[in-house]
């Protein structure tokens, strides 16, 4: 399954009713989600620019422009937090876990891999927080997924986290790291258009439970338009 192909097509779809949203997304990838979903050129400069630290804070962006959105956005949220007048570059972990670059051995792949279907699973968990899922948030969930060529394989997996109960807490008790927990959050709210309290509520039990800050969280809200 291509997991990092599939978090692009459902973050694009997430916000293609959106304008706020998606004004901000373009803004901030440009070209980059435009169906290459393996290596996203330009990611580099775009991750500099957001890090304040140029391109060579990191090693060219990789593993999806998707993926690398949410690791910028993520760690500009955490430095920003920190107030640093000097930003320091990603340490080769968090690059890795943003999609900033490439996995160098297998375990490296399937650590990648499983944090990327924790992403997917966020968003459709918070899909879920007003109650159900109608036929309109299911065509946003997976119809852009369906314009790109999703796979039987991918479907199942969507349909079988929509048919699943809501399982926030086990969902927090996977995220392995802060940088994970701020993408986490980051995709989740892309996911939704937080126009009930119930949403509202859930988000806030997500960041409670994974442990971000109020500053961070602002942050993060005002970088997605939400």
């Amino acid at each position: 399954m291509n997991a990092l192909g599939l978090l692009t097509s459902l973050l694009q779809g997430s916000t293609s009713g959106s304008s706020k949203k998606g004004n901000k997304l373009e803004q901030l990838t440009g070209s980059m989600m435009s169906g290459n979903n393996t290596s996203i050129g330009g990611m580099g400069a775009l991750a500099g620019s957001l890090l304040g630290g140029g391109t060579k804070s990191v090693k060219g962006a990789v593993g999806g422009g998707a993926l690398a959105m949410l690791g910028a956005m993520a760690f500009k949220a955490y430095q920003n937090n920190q107030q640093q007048t000097n930003q320091q570059p990603m340490d080769s972990k968090t690059q890795l876990m943003s999609g900033m670059r490439e996995p160098e051995t297998a375990e490296e792949k399937e650590e990648v891999h499983s944090m990327v279907l924790l992403i997917l699973k966020a968003m459709i968990n918070a899909a879920k927080a007003d109650g159900h899922i109608d036929d309109e948030e299911m065509d946003k969930i997976v119809g852009k997924a369906k314009e790109d060529g999703m796979s039987d394989e991918e479907q199942s997996f969507i349909m079988e986290e929509i048919n699943k109960p809501m399982d926030t807490q086990g969902l927090i008790a996977a995220v392995s790291n802060p940088q994970v927990a701020a993408q986490i959050y980051t995709a989740s709210l892309l996911a939704i258009e937080i126009d009930t309290d119930e949403e509202r509520e859930y988000l806030k039990e997500l960041a409670s439970g994974l442990d971000l800050s109020e500053n961070v969280v602002s942050y993060l809200h005002s970088s997605v338009g939400a």
